[in-house]
């Protein structure tokens, strides 16, 4: 892998890595639950620039705001002893209300469950509306980009420079995205 990250590195890109706060990946591979320590020393040997770390196979640590802060900082708490920097992206996709703690550990965190290609169906697997404010017991997964956007709109002050909300990927070109989220009926044919 450290010659991988160096021919990135020659690129002038950064070189990327991922990992699991959980006994394994969410691909399930070996995750980093137990081996913080040994897993940042090697990251930074290879030259890693960005850890995305996951929160699959979590071993039921998690539930309260204290247990996944204690399990992610245990992986902040690693990456800081190596001495390289490495951005510390936590993925634990918005439970336990990481944008209460997050930003004393990481640079971001998933304030969300996972995302979908729609702009806005809503979807029963993304439970919460935004409604809730920042009380959203189940984020979910599935999640349309409004349901996210509402959701992170009560508590966007919680970010701060160098740590911020991450409301996962963007989903552009997907096929059930469009320019304009407009129903069907609403849509004119641009061709005539």
């Amino acid at each position: 892998m450290a010659h991988v990250a160096a021919q990135v590195h020659a690129l002038g890109l950064g070189f990327g890595m991922y990992s699991d706060a959980g006994a394994y990946t969410c691909g399930q591979y070996a995750g980093s639950l137990g081996y913080e320590d040994v897993d940042a020393k090697t990251f930074a040997s290879w030259g890693v620039d960005y850890l995305k770390y996951d929160n699959c196979y979590n071993e039921g640590q998690e539930g309260t705001e204290q247990l996944s802060y204690a399990r992610y900082k245990k992986m902040s708490d690693a990456l800081n002893a190596t001495g390289r920097p490495i951005l510390y992206s936590m993925c634990n996709w918005g439970s336990d209300r990481p944008w209460n703690w997050a930003q004393t550990i990481a640079n971001s965190w998933r304030a969300t469950g996972d995302i979908t290609d729609s702009f806005d169906a809503p979807d029963v697997r993304c439970p919460c509306t935004g409604d809730e404010g920042n009380d959203c017991p189940l984020p979910g997964f599935h999640c349309s980009v409004m349901n996210i956007l509402n959701k992170v709109a009560a508590f966007p002050s919680k970010a701060q420079p160098g740590a911020w909300n991450d409301l996962d990927m963007l989903e552009v070109g997907n096929v059930s995205i469009t320019l304009y989220p407009l129903s069907s009926s609403l849509r004119t044919d641009v061709r005539s």
